[in-house]
């Protein structure tokens, strides 16, 4: 019997994916040192040799296994408070759990991301049903190197290096312990540690300064001590040369909070002022921490208070209805910009069920979404087109990224709006497929608007060679495959792709189904 297309996907994920992406922190050597390769800085330690940062309790276990090696390892310092400690600190990894298992997000992103984890645990858990148990071992060994990082760094980390540790990611936690309750609620001793951990980065980095605006009770993302990102590429930061004094107080701030949000970068959040913008994206994952842990019962507070709260302030000051649609609130002046619609503020209220119970509005974002950014390849990140704000990044136009997409799905289907969640859904399916069949890989990033992984825009586009898996990409297939389309949905794009094999030569223009079942040139 001839393998279906998607089998074919699906095979090549368990049996090459998952396994390119796995890192272990030991017991064996090897296995340390693998996870310690860093492309995106260059060492300046006089001996070249890597570093490994270890908490106090773990130092004599990663001792001993690297004893026989070059690493150096050195007890973690604690977390630098000053601007001249960072920028003075080496470049090395941060440990995590010793032996633990992890997924990485693939190509130069060798260390365990934030929320990358997430997206990548959704793909975990969604491997098969019931889930793939080692798959599902290394999703609970994420959440708790996750819980790790919390305890002994302060919080859920951009990723585990100690260039990193001035900034975190969306606060997604409190949502991965939700998504793996059901295989580890047994495990009392865990939910207590994730429990802790979720309330403990709640209070100290999202209610503190200087990401807290106690005016609105809103957040922002940004990160402390001020610093500019070492992971670069040379002439990065040129435009920052003629700044002085506040503006470049305030340049730095803006750098490290866009990084902080995952979207780096998106004229949604700009040099100058992104580390004022209480994003939606952000201040809907903290109205669903709030809501999770008032499901959860945790005892510290009135958790259901507190979401009802940041729920009025979002709708209040951040829901534009002429838009329909949420757009990003600037705690400076108080003015939201409503020039071009973002997925952020679309899709994230959602899936974390701030518009739950009022059909009329839900309705109405919905009919925004699908009307301006559903393309032909799934959701794309904005409708910013013309280049309206001077600059565009990765995470503008025509962009599509798996997280989007995942966040997306989710929503709809949680609100009872299916067929648009299998639309998207099989239209993001299809170009993954197209991409995988005519050039065996799945990268970070998609034009979803061209249905092409030949995206021309900042940074290139990772895990775009033969034989490369982006993680939250390979994550949002399996999701799709798993827990979105049916299987007529599934049979359906079978058929549309088996149909075309044999009839491409992909290295001299491949005539493929496209994302909307059309065929297109690549």
């Amino acid at each position: 019997m001839v393998e279906q297309p998607l089998e074919t996907l699906r095979h090549t994920i368990a049996l090459r994916a998952w396994p390119s992406l796995v890192r272990q922190m030991g017991p064996e050597a090897d296995k340390i040192i693998r996870c310690l390769v860093d492309s995106k800085v260059k060492s300046n330690r006089a001996d070249g040799n890597p570093l490994l940062f270890v908490p106090k309790a773990d130092f004599p276990v990663y001792q001993e296994a690297l004893k026989n090696s070059a690493v150096e390892v050195k007890p973690f310092p604690g977390i630098p408070s000053t601007t001249k400690d960072f920028e003075e600190m080496d470049s090395g990894l941060l440990a995590l759990e010793y032996g633990s298992t992890y997924m990485v997000p693939g190509a130069r992103f060798n260390e365990m991301y934030g929320w990358d984890s997430y997206f990548i645990t959704l793909g975990l858990v969604n491997s098969s049903t019931p889930p793939n148990p080692e798959l599902l071992h290394v999703a609970v060994s994420m959440l708790k190197n996750h819980i790790y990082q919390v305890e002994n760094y302060g919080k859920v980390l951009n990723a585990n290096r100690s260039y990193f540790l001035n900034r975190a990611q969306p606060p997604l936690l409190s949502s991965t312990l939700m998504l793996l309750l059901p295989y580890i609620k047994d495990d009392d001793k865990l939910v207590k540690r994730a429990t802790a951990a979720v309330v403990k980065e709640y209070d100290t980095v999202w209610r503190s300064a200087p990401r807290y605006d106690s005016i609105t009770g809103l957040s922002k993302y940004g990160g402390s001590p001020a610093a500019r990102c070492r992971a670069v590429e040379p002439g990065h930061y040129d435009w920052m040369l003629s700044l002085q004094g506040d503006d470049l107080e305030r340049a730095v701030q803006s750098d490290m909070a866009v990084r902080e949000s995952g979207h780096d970068t998106t004229a949604r959040l700009s040099r100058y002022d992104a580390c004022d913008m209480a994003t939606v994206d952000l201040n809907c994952i903290l109205y669903k921490i709030e809501k999770d842990m008032s499901i959860l019962h945790e005892p510290s507070r009135d958790w259901a208070a507190l979401a009802e709260s940041r729920k009025l302030t979002i709708l209040r000051l951040m829901y534009i209805p002429e838009r329909s649609s949420f757009f990003d609130y600037n705690t400076r002046n108080g003015q939201v910009d409503t020039s071009f619609l973002s997925v952020t503020g679309l899709a994230y209220p959602l899936w974390c069920g701030l518009v739950d119970g009022n059909r009329p509005l839900s309705n109405e974002i919905v009919n925004t979404l699908m009307t301006n950014l559903a393309q032909d390849g799934g959701v794309v990140s904005d409708d910013l087109k013309n280049n309206v704000k001077g600059f565009t990044g990765q995470w503008d136009w025509p962009a599509g990224w798996a997280p989007h997409q995942m966040i997306t799905w989710m929503g709809l289907m949680r609100l009872g709006y299916l067929t648009q969640a299998r639309e998207l859904a099989s239209r993001w399916v299809r170009l993954c497929l197209k991409t995988f069949q005519v050039y065996d890989c799945l990268p970070e990033k998609f034009d979803v608007v061209h249905c092409t992984s030949r995206i021309d825009v900042e940074y290139g586009n990772q895990c775009s060679e033969k034989g490369e898996y982006f993680g939250w990409t390979v994550a949002s297939v399996e999701m799709a495959l798993q827990s979105v389309l049916t299987a007529d949905d599934i049979a359906k794009i079978n058929h549309d792709f088996a149909n075309s094999r044999g009839a491409e030569n992909p290295t001299g223009g491949a005539a493929r189904p496209t994302c909307a079942g059309e065929s297109v040139t690549e």
